[in-house]
């Protein structure tokens, strides 16, 4: 992407796995196909998630994407902080899946919490 004042960035949220969309966005025939109207547009030649970091892709959310796939992949090393003096529930770990905005598993873990 151009640093040009002329640039336009756009943030949505997209229906499909995150695994398919960042094909769509590292694959140039496939992002030319997504974005046929896209003038300038730079595609990575990254695959993985420290391949984009390395070329200086998501400075600032570097360390929280990180965590991220440390969690998603169950990384038993993973930095998380001790529950010992928590009592995790559905309905908390669902307002916290919301609060992220992962709104498919919050809806999962509402589920869970309403079965008791």
């Amino acid at each position: 992407m151009t640093n040009s004042p002329a640039a336009v960035v756009t943030e949505c949220d997209l229906p499909d796995a995150p695994k398919k969309v960042w094909k769509a966005l590292t694959v140039p025939e496939l992002l030319a196909a997504w974005l046929p109207d896209a003038v300038d547009y730079e595609v990575l030649p990254a695959v993985t998630l420290e391949d984009a970091l390395a070329h200086g892709r998501f400075k600032e959310q570097a360390a929280n994407l990180r965590l991220y796939r440390w969690i998603a992949t169950m990384d038993k090393t993973a930095p998380i902080p001790s529950l010992r003096d928590q009592i995790p529930t559905w309905a908390k770990a669902s307002a916290l899946a919301k609060d992220w905005e992962l709104n498919r598993l919050a809806e999962r873990l509402d589920t869970l919490a309403k079965r008791g």
